[in-house]
């Protein structure tokens, strides 16, 4: 009972404290500080404008007092802000410091810093981050809807990136991590961020290439990436993580390989793909795995003895509309299934080879596909092409 009632008096203490605050007459930001002791944060500056330098100390009533944070919503929609430094004893920039400073295009971060917070610098204008070395975590969204952000280098010391850091930066086309991180690289100039004990895509881009050596593309790694058009999953994938590819609107062409096992709910929701093949050892598909696509018009599935589907992979209205091509001698397997007979039209592909293909020279049939699922709108070069499960050669 008496520590709660020192608690109780800590606590009424604190909140009598008052703070203070010191107005850097140079650049107008203003500071906060509880006399006495010894540290402060910045907590706005209306007033300033262009280009800013946050002090690293200031005397106030006799005291020096040394800056180690930027407070949440400091610059929250300033204007006015085109560039921040900080000084080296800056360890937290906290949520929403610097939120929708759209002038705001350079931004020099500290050694020293250890965090930054949600939303911190979340539709700001810059171009290029360079995370610095002492930096531990970068939280939710702190640097989402940053359109201008074209390059993201990512230190040894970062333990912690979480999911959403950089969601829907457009320009965003090169990642790169410190050699000397041991938690997560960036193999083969990938341009993403691979978890290094599992061989796991945490996050990429649209500049991204996924390397050999990766086994599983993780939750939400390409999510609201609107700019990513086509991605070549290679032969060493076998699971496509939730959400992976949620909203990448404007892609239309993913190859999907030999290798995958498992499509995790969501995984291409909201996407742009005209056409899917599924591989022959795919063996879960979850929910709404291909839902919200307009675009659909077919789905290929090589799989010859097809699972029961726990949840529809499409919306009510695709099960109508996208055509199933199924392998010769299983359309009734399929439509005593559960999940794959609500499709309406489930048409067997002909049992051909490359070597016996329907036809040759001129006679490709117009839209077609090849093998990387992309439309051929104009007249298709040399090559092999699939039209309704058949096989065409140029």
């Amino acid at each position: 009972m008496k520590h709660l009632l020192s608690l109780f008096v800590l606590c009424l203490s604190a909140l009598s404290a008052a703070a203070d605050e010191y107005t850097d007459p140079v650049t107008n930001v203003v500071y906060s500080y509880q006399p006495g002791s010894g540290t402060a944060e910045v907590v706005g500056g209306p007033d300033a404008k262009g280009d800013i330098t946050i002090l690293e100390r200031f005397t106030a009533d006799g005291q020096e007092y040394v800056v180690e944070k930027v407070g949440g919503s400091s610059f929250k929609q300033h204007k006015g802000i085109t560039g921040v430094s900080f000084p080296p004893t800056v360890k937290e920039i906290d949520s929403e410091a610097f939120r929708d400073c759209t002038s705001l295009t350079s931004v020099r971060l500290p050694e020293g810093l250890r965090l930054i917070s949600l939303y911190a610098f979340s539709g700001c204008a810059i171009s290029s981050v360079e995370l610095p070395k002492g930096l531990h975590a970068v939280c939710w969204m702190s640097f989402s809807y940053c359109n201008r952000l074209k390059s993201v280098r990512i230190p040894s010391a970062i333990e912690y990136i979480e999911e959403g850091a950089f969601y829907f930066c457009d320009s965003l086309e090169t990642i790169v991590v410190d050699e000397d991180n041991k938690l997560i690289d960036s193999r083969d100039g990938c341009n993403a961020i691979i978890v290094t004990a599992t061989n796991e895509l945490k996050m990429g881009c649209q500049g991204t290439v996924i390397p050999p050596s990766v086994k599983r593309i993780g939750e939400s790694a390409f999510k609201y990436c609107q700019t990513l058009k086509e991605i070549a999953i290679p032969e060493s994938v076998d699971t496509i993580g939730t959400n992976a590819f949620f909203k990448c609107r404007n892609l239309s062409c993913v190859s999907l390989p030999k290798s995958l096992r498992t499509i995790a709910p969501y995984a291409f929701m909201n996407t742009g793909l005209q056409t899917v093949t599924i591989p022959p050892g795919v063996n879960e598909i979850w929910g709404w795995a291909f839902a919200g696509i307009p675009t659909l018009t077919s789905i290929t599935s090589l799989i010859e003895k097809p699972f029961d589907l726990e949840f529809p992979i499409c919306d009510e209205a695709a099960y109508s509309s996208v055509t199933l091509y199924v392998p010769a001698g299983t359309k009734e397997k399929y439509m005593a299934t559960a999940g794959w007979k609500d499709f309406k039209h489930i048409v067997e592909m002909d049992n051909t080879s490359v070597s016996d293909t329907i036809s040759k020279g001129d006679a490709v049939p117009s839209p077609s596909y090849d093998f990387l699922g992309r439309p051929t709108d104009i007249a298709p070069r040399h090559g092999i092409y699939v039209r309704d499960g058949k096989k065409y050669v140029k």
